[in-house]
């Protein structure tokens, strides 16, 4: 299969790491179209990143499936978002989204998920399952403003698979707005939902983004002098969307500075930012499970060029012990990621943190 390269990660509910790839089909003759995208999965609760090991879940031509473009004419970033749910089943997402065919002066909100279920697979596609795009409605209400303010989750649906949600802010304020992915139709449709969900100001501030984990919804909020505010609420794991908010917790912490996109393992979500000091920048690693909070720990050196652009994209490893972050900075353009991975490890007593400047797909069965 050649060198992969990787464009976003999802932790598995089984302690795995799910990513999504773009490579090429050797098998194919030169000169054809043998560009493909994969979805692989990592061996269960790797030990660090030198003992991570690959199988390949599904492939399928990457012709067939939406193409990305992480740049607006604004110079404004847009990230692309993969989630993995327990039955291995994966949706990736973005702002500015192409299917094949489509007019490529406008784009819109969409993607592709892998389907494990699907009994009508295209004849390029290996492994079980299938691949099926995913689009928007124009209406649909997901403004350029209010990315990378948004996250996507899932409930069970009580039959044995789950529902689809791309929880976003709408704008400045308190209220968060769901789409609801329809998977009955072909492509899927990513459709609004009447359920709109407001907190109150006096707890979060403006919202600013919110990040979802195992069993807990995470609000970030912007109170007085920028200070980062955050809530956290206990969320329903199936059944229909709650209509109302959830009850939030005040947790008992703020950030001043410049952070990265958070990241999620189980019931943990971790956030690494740039604190602003007299003398220069300090660089810390916060952990919440829940409303309790770790102590930060201090890092000597930015884990990537540019923290405004960078996200920790996946997550791994034992939180008990020893977890590890993927952090994955830059833009990919028409699907194809022009960045450099960098995975950085994280122990709940460490005093320093490890560069791993390149990240190989090694071990692909």
């Amino acid at each position: 299969m050649g060198r992969l390269e990787a464009t976003c990660f999802s932790s598995g509910s089984d302690n795995t790491l799910y990513a999504l790839v773009y490579g090429y089909d050797l098998s194919i003759a030169k000169g054809a179209d043998n560009a493909i995208v994969a979805l692989i999965k990592s061996n269960s609760s790797p030990s660090g990143p030198d003992a991570l090991t690959w199988q390949v879940v599904s492939t399928v031509r990457k012709a067939e499936l939406s193409t990305f473009s992480q740049m607006s004419s604004f110079g404004q970033h847009h990230s692309i978002q993969c989630l993995v749910d327990p039955n291995g089943g994966f949706l990736v997402w973005s702002y500015m989204a192409k299917l094949p065919g489509q007019d490529k002066s406008a784009p819109r909100p969409g993607g592709f998920r892998y389907d494990p279920f699907s009994t009508t697979p295209s004849p390029t596609t290996t492994g079980k399952g299938g691949w099926v795009n995913v689009d928007s409605p124009i209406t649909y209400s997901w403004s350029a403003t209010s990315d990378d303010t948004g996250t996507l989750m899932y409930l069970a649906d009580g039959a044995g698979k789950y529902n689809y949600y791309h929880a976003y802010i709408p704008g400045l304020g308190t209220e968060v707005n769901f789409g609801a992915l329809n998977t009955a139709v072909t492509p899927s449709l990513m459709e609004d939902s009447a359920t709109k969900w407001t907190f109150n100001y006096s707890m979060t501030g403006y919202v600013k983004n919110i990040d979802v984990s195992a069993t807990s919804l995470f609000v970030w909020g912007s109170g007085a002098f920028g200070k980062r505010l955050l809530n956290v609420a206990t969320i329903p794991q199936s059944g229909p969307l709650p209509t109302t908010a959830p009850l939030l917790q005040s947790v008992n912490h703020t950030i001043e500075g410049n952070c990265a996109n958070p990241g999620i393992l189980g019931n943990s979500v971790y956030l690494y930012c740039s604190d602003r000091k007299l003398h220069g920048e300090q660089y810390s690693l916060y952990e919440w499970n829940g409303p309790k909070v770790s102590s930060p720990v201090s890092m000597s050196k930015l884990p990537s060029p540019e923290i405004s652009t960078s996200g920790i994209s996946g997550v791994f490893g034992d939180p008990t012990s020893t977890t590890y972050m993927l952090v994955q900075s830059g833009y990919m353009e028409g699907g194809r990621p022009t960045s450099v991975l960098e995975a950085m490890e994280e122990m709940e007593e460490m005093e320093e943190m490890e560069e791993m400047e390149e990240m190989e797909m090694m071990g692909l069965e």
